[in-house]
């Protein structure tokens, strides 16, 4: 599955062209997209949210930090809100009652529970050892010895 792909359509741009299109250029085919653009905002941000490692980001693409806790608590409490709230249709059931929760259910986790820092741990290790995926005692020590000084 390509991730990158579903990113790039829950983004702001699609928000913004949805809403530019709903209106600036009242084409009937958007009438109504605002929730949608709502919907693709909040989704924009939570992938931010949960990718983010860059310490020059802005919004929520910061890392979490004691500066940024606080905002993005309350982001995290609306976002599970607004998750909660979904239904499959104006009068339907809530998404997380339906047949189509599981999505939606894996954004309630949080990225601490993703194996992507595990990946990305052993990642490190193995460029420090020249891509070796066999190291021996000795040479893993050296590849962790040698990612702890270049981290800190």
């Amino acid at each position: 599955m390509k991730v990158r792909l579903a990113a790039q359509t829950l983004s702001n741009s699609v928000a913004d062209a949805l809403e530019y299109c709903e209106k600036n250029l009242k084409h009937p085919d958007f009438q109504g997209a605002e929730a949608t653009a709502k919907f693709l905002r909040f989704f924009n941000d939570i992938f931010d949210l949960f990718n983010s490692r860059n310490l020059l980001g802005r919004g929520f693409k910061r890392p979490l930090s004691l500066n940024t806790e606080a905002e993005f608590s309350i982001f995290v409490e609306k976002a599970e809100l607004y998750i909660e709230e979904l239904k499959t249709a104006p009068n339907g059931p809530p998404i997380l009652e339906s047949n189509r929760r599981t999505g939606f259910l894996g954004f309630l986790m949080t990225y601490k529970f993703s194996q992507d820092h595990l990946e990305m741990f052993f990642s490190a290790i193995r460029s420090k050892g020249g891509y070796n995926n066999n190291h021996t005692c000795k040479q893993f020590q050296a590849a962790y010895l040698r990612l702890l000084c270049h981290e800190i």
